[in-house]
């Protein structure tokens, strides 16, 4: 076997390998100060055909490597038994690797394209089982790009060893290692990689990741259940060292995952990593370490949520106290959106804008004294215009609504007071809801007016109706025949002073 080493000067002439039938190695250089030219290539290639060449190392050209007549030597190798090619360290400016080489020969395993200045790589690489590309300059090309060309006859690649280190690569396209079934080491060492953009679920042989001396801060959720995924029945080397980790209670659980995981990390003792507060430390007593931050963020932990709780419930209680202190407000507003009259002012001297001069509330036990009386000396004899629920309310509305509706369209609500009506919730409701009507759509009006058709204890009444009693918006019934006379008098010339508005409890 004839081996050519390292030649430093030759003369390349025509088939001046022809007779080196046996050959199977053979490494040289091109260096234009010593004179060598270009163009010879050509007889180098046409010599190879008539060996047994296997290994072929090109290099430290002046050079770029996208000059050289690559197709030539691809050509001329497809019918050799040569297994590995190295292309490295050609100088110049950076380039592409030249579409135009066709695809390399079958028998090819190895291909080394270290250092060449590389900004594109576009090669059917399909029997490859060990690609080199690093140093190179594909990062940005490799954000977007497959480095694994495809064609209608090809849809698996062979490619057990990729060694992309030194590029720049700050991501790598999803697809990057689709279709790679036997890929089982990736160097993408040295780097400026922050997180893992490639997809890693189809890498079913994938035993070895080197990530180191990155930007790795740490794996998200997404990525560790992944790799779990991918390791079920075996084990995964994975090297992050020199890579500066973060340290906080958000990624507490990336670290307890490192701990648990069937991955075993290189150098895990010498990691690195920043806390908090942007201090460092070196992950001596890795176990240890994680220990301590969970201990510590637990103490966070309560602290975060014993104020978070403490702020809730300060913010509830201010809402709670602001809804109960508004909550007729609010109740009324509600009802009057909500039923066909809009929340608007309405200015008391304008009698056109009612249609009752009183709705009156009432229990329903006090029922007979409302249709009997009430219609009589008001209705008939006293010509009012009065709202009974009865009578005139809407059917098919709901009940609030219809008692919204009532007491706005009314210009006064008289409440006859007993203790039923007291206690009734509809009573009450239309009681608050004439003080609101009163607040908000009167210009500060009083329309409520009181009659006390039973004998009551001041401290039987709501703060609110004592007020209305303080200001005398209020009349006793008298229950004795010269006293009524009186009473019904006295309701009539509230009706021509527009103080009086009747409503109904239920």
């Amino acid at each position: 076997m004839h081996i050519i080493k390292k030649t430093r000067c030759i003369s390349l002439k025509k088939r001046t390998y022809k007779s080196l039938q046996y050959l199977k190695y053979l490494e040289f250089s091109f260096h234009s100060k010593q004179g060598v030219i270009m163009s010879p290539v050509e007889n180098i290639a046409e010599d190879l055909k008539f060996t047994s060449i296997e290994t072929l190392k090109l290099g430290q050209s002046s050079k770029p490597l996208h000059t050289f007549p690559l197709f030539i030597l691809n050509q001329a190798l497809y019918t050799t038994n040569i297994t590995k090619i190295f292309i490295t360290d050609n100088a110049g400016k950076a380039g592409q690797f030249p579409e135009s080489i066709g695809s390399p020969p079958p028998s090819l395993r190895i291909l080394d394209l270290s250092n060449n200045g590389l900004t594109q790589f576009i090669l059917d690489i399909r029997f490859i089982t060990r690609l080199i590309l690093k140093q190179n300059l594909l990062g940005e090309y490799l954000s977007t790009n497959n480095y694994l060309k495809k064609n209608y006859y090809f849809d698996v690649s062979m490619v057990e060893f990729i060694d992309m280190s030194h590029n720049d690569i700050k991501e790598l396209d999803i697809s990057t290692f689709d279709s790679q079934p036997l890929l089982h080491h990736i160097d993408l060492s040295n780097n400026n990689t922050q997180d893992i953009t490639f997809d890693l679920s189809g890498l079913e042989a994938l035993e070895f990741l080197n990530l180191s001396n990155n930007k790795i801060k740490f794996f998200d959720e997404s990525i560790m259940q992944t790799i779990n995924t991918l390791i079920e029945d075996k084990k995964l080397t994975i090297d992050l060292s020199k890579n500066v980790l973060q340290c906080t209670c958000k990624t507490i659980h990336f670290f307890r995952w490192m701990i648990e995981s069937n991955v075993l990390f290189v150098d895990l003792q010498e990691y690195s990593c920043t806390l908090e507060d942007g201090s460092m430390i070196i992950l001596k007593t890795f176990e240890y370490e994680v220990l301590q931050l969970e201990k510590s963020c637990k103490s966070y932990l309560g602290l975060i949520i014993g104020v978070s709780m403490a702020l809730l419930t300060v913010i509830l209680t201010v809402i709670a106290s602001l809804v109960y202190r508004y909550r007729w407000k609010i109740r009324y507003m509600y009802y009057m959106t909500k039923g066909k009259y809009s929340y608007t002012k309405i200015s008391p001297a304008d009698d056109d804008e009612y249609m009752y001069d009183a709705f009156i509330s009432y229990a329903d036990d006090d029922r007979s004294f409302v249709l009997k009386d009430c219609i009589e000396k008001l209705e008939k004899q006293g010509n009012f215009r009065l709202c009974i629920h009865q009578r005139d309310v809407m059917p098919g509305q709901d009940i609030t609504v219809n008692i919204t509706n009532s007491i706005h369209t009314s210009k006064t609500t008289v409440c006859l007071i007993t203790r039923k009506f007291l206690e009734s919730y509809y009573c009450m409701f239309e009681f608050n809801m004439a003080r609101m009507e009163s607040i908000y759509s009167r210009n500060g009006r009083n329309i409520l007016f009181l009659v006390f058709y039973e004998q009551l204890e001041p401290k039987e009444l709501p703060l609110v109706m004592l007020e209305l009693v303080q200001k005398e918006s209020y009349i006793e019934y008298p229950n004795d025949e010269q006293g009524n006379v009186v009473f019904w008098e006295k309701i009539k010339e509230n009706k021509e002073n527009r103080k009086v508005h009747v409503s109904f409890c239920y």
